[in-house]
């Protein structure tokens, strides 16, 4: 954002803390909550926004994977312990 100032429409907080106001922008992007209040601008902005958007999906993704594959294991080891 110092490289291209003005990349976000209402980045800068009430408080002027820019940098708390993108770690917000960046977490519900992640999130892919996207409330709207905050939103990219120039393109570099968008283009980042849509690859936090992005990673947000494959961590979903990964996440759930994680958690069916530990269920699906210990599932098996229940089963050939009866």
């Amino acid at each position: 954002m110092i490289i291209y100032p003005n990349s976000f429409h209402r980045l800068i907080d009430e408080s002027g803390n820019m940098a708390e106001a993108l770690m917000y922008y960046s977490y519900i992007t992640l999130m892919t909550i996207g409330y709207g209040d905050i939103y990219p601008i120039s393109p570099v902005a968008q283009k980042a926004s849509i690859f936090i958007g992005l990673i947000g999906q494959f961590y979903l993704v990964i996440i759930t994977a994680i958690v069916v594959g530990k269920y699906i294991s210990q599932s098996s080891e229940n089963k050939s312990l009866e």
